[in-house]
């Protein structure tokens, strides 16, 4: 089955990536950084134009098929990403070769998936959906570390967040819907409930640096004043 991680930058993306990573069932497109094991699940995939792409980011590959926007602040580009724009032969042509079909699940994880999901949803009539969203202070703190001004990075919060809750309601009975907040508050719930909205998972544990990842209380008061 065809899983895709639909959730902006900065937003829990990571920390999701880490926890499907635990499973023995899934192949996912990108680099070995997601997963505690020496390589990738989808070792020996080799691209269409005959790249070995083991160790390659495969997002880059298909990018030329698919809308273009600055990764961070992709909803500065919205009006890209309508159908006209994918070449949606090319990109299955693309993920079908990297992705390893003996895995139970595929997973595909791009922060644009805010604005794709949709598209993405036609294409894979069976895919299911992880939506994430994350508290605007957080985000922008988060953001601010790679330079982005906190007005810029609240715009670009506040566009996914509108995004996220079209998904959620457009793609209803298709997706887990959850936070960055919750998830770091309790990610065995999180853990529970994925392995019963994809029982192919089939196991998945707690990876030991997940509480790291949250911003300082001290950071998030800060932007929460700047906002």
């Amino acid at each position: 089955m065809f899983l895709f991680v639909t959730v902006p930058n900065n937003s829990a993306s990571t920390m999701i990536m880490r926890i499907l990573g635990t499973s023995p069932n899934i192949s996912y497109l990108s680099k070995d950084i997601w997963f505690d094991r020496p390589n990738p699940p989808n070792t020996g995939s080799v691209d269409f134009e005959g790249k070995d792409v083991r160790l390659a980011d495969r997002s880059d590959y298909v990018s030329n098929y698919m809308p273009k926007s600055e990764p961070r602040v992709f909803s500065e580009n919205a009006e890209a990403y309508c159908s006209e724009n994918y070449n949606w032969d090319m990109i299955k042509k693309f993920w079908f070769k990297s992705w390893d079909m003996s895995k139970p699940v595929q997973i595909e994880k791009t922060p644009d998936n805010v604005y794709k999901a949709q598209e993405i949803a036609k294409q894979f009539p069976d895919a299911k959906f992880i939506i994430s969203t994350r508290e605007a202070e957080g985000f922008c703190a988060s953001m601010k570390k790679y330079g982005y001004p906190v007005k810029r990075s609240y715009q670009h919060w506040l566009a996914c967040q509108k995004k996220q809750e079209e998904n959620a309601a457009v793609l209803r009975g298709r997706c887990y819907v959850t936070t960055y907040e919750q998830i770091c508050a309790d990610p065995q719930k999180f853990i529970d409930d994925l392995l019963k909205f994809v029982p192919e998972l089939s196991s998945l544990k707690i990876p030991e640096f997940i509480e790291s990842l949250s911003e300082p209380c001290y950071e998030l008061k800060a932007m929460r004043n700047e906002i």
